[in-house]
């Protein structure tokens, strides 16, 4: 029941900040309109419309008004976050891998859209990745912590492989142990070789694929953080 619980309140929360990412990017806020309504023609959306995944798929992912299809990654997000609930303890570890789940799903929207990430969001990561470790931080934990500090005062200059990719490697390697993280790292690159292959596209957005990465091992890992 506690799992049925934090599944509901993950995607109502998934819900409202995918709302406000979007209404960011086009200018406006989590509060003005303060309604809910259809980007394509404006219609303010009753509750019924506005239940996490249930109202998405009675709709069959298009407005009831105009008939626009509505953007996919709705659903996801929505799954996404109420997936990363039901993993989340009250601790300060589990909350702050909550929150990097968190962080990783719109950064990985970013990548998707503009292969470019707002710096903040690498550093709140690696905030919560040494967080984790507050009790217990050795001299491996500082030299990483270092690594990524210096890290932040080079030029990025290799066009495949991106900075932010390694900057969420290295918060990583601070975040799990070396077993976790190979295979963090085998998932994601697998999946995007992959997905590669099947789009024929030579380069690729990696944090999507770190981000799937990182929700399949919370769940293979007894799905509790």
């Amino acid at each position: 029941m506690a799992l049925f619980a934090q599944l509901i309140i993950g995607t109502v929360i998934g819900s409202f900040l995918f709302a406000t990412f979007s209404r960011v990017q086009i200018g406006q806020t989590c509060l003005t309109p303060a309604r809910s309504y259809c980007d394509h023609c404006q219609h303010q959306l009753g509750w019924g419309e506005l239940i996490p995944i249930i109202s998405y798929l009675y709709l069959r992912g298009r407005c009831r008004y105009c008939r626009t299809v509505i953007t996919p990654w709705t659903l996801i997000v929505e799954g996404y976050f109420g997936l990363l609930a039901i993993a989340w303890q009250p601790t300060l570890t589990a909350t702050c891998m909550t929150l990097i789940g968190g962080l990783l799903c719109f950064m990985s929207l970013h990548d998707l859209a503009t292969m470019r990430v707002p710096s903040l969001y690498f550093y709140l990561v690696m905030l919560c990745a040494s967080l984790t470790h507050l009790s217990n931080l050795t001299w491996w934990h500082v030299g990483l912590i270092a690594c990524w500090l210096l890290f932040q005062l080079l030029p990025d200059t290799n066009r495949y492989f991106g900075a932010g990719d390694v900057d969420l490697g290295l918060s990583f390697a601070i975040l799990f142990n070396l077993y976790h993280l190979a295979w963090l790292l085998l998932i994601a690159s697998c999946t995007a070789l992959l997905v590669a292959i099947v789009s024929g596209q030579r380069q690729l957005p990696f944090i999507p694929f770190l981000t799937a990465g990182y929700l399949t091992l919370v769940f293979v890992n007894l799905v509790r953080f």
